[in-house]
C-alpha cells in the first residue's frame, strides 16, 4: 500500500490512510507499518495514525504509543533475515508456475514443464 497523507497540525504529525471497505484488524498493522515508515524514511515522529473509512465516515485512531512499532521493526528485520537465508533449490513446480512473475529465479527452467 501507499501512505495516503501525512499531516502536521499544531506541532503533531498524523499519518492517514483512507479505506473504502469495512474495518479490519489488518488496518492496525498497516498503521504500524506506515508509522514505522515515516520514522525510518523521513524521521517523522508520528503522534497518531488514523484510518478513515469513506463509506460511512468512521475512523480508527491509533496513538503512536499504542502501536507496536518497535516490535514490528524487529519482526520485519527477522523476516528479511529469514528470506536472505532461504534457498530456491527446492522449487515446487506446478500449475501456479504459469502465473509466476519471477522467471529469473533458479526454478525458471522448470516453468516450461509445468504449464
Amino acid at each position: 500500500g501507499y501512505i495516503d497523507a501525512i499531516y502536521r497540525h499544531k506541532g503533531k504529525y498524523y499519518v492517514v490512510d483512507y479505506k473504502t471497505g469495512e474495518q479490519a484488524q489488518k488496518h492496525r498493522t498497516q498503521a504500524e507499518i506506515y508509522t514505522l515508515a515515516c520514522r525510518e524514511k523521513w524521521d517523522y515522529d508520528i503522534d497518531e495514525a488514523r484510518i478513515f473509512y469513506v463509506h460511512d465516515g468512521s475512523q480508527m485512531r491509533y496513538p503512536s504509543e499504542s502501536l507496536g512499532v518497535d516490535t514490528l521493526k524487529d519482526k520485519v528485520r527477522k523476516s528479511v533475515e529469514k528470506l536472505n537465508e532461504s534457498s530456491f533449490n527446492d522449487p515446487t513446480p506446478g500449475e501456479h508456475c504459469q502465473y509466476c512473475p519471477h522467471k529469473n529465479l533458479p526454478c525458471s527452467t522448470l516453468h516450461a514443464d509445468s504449464g
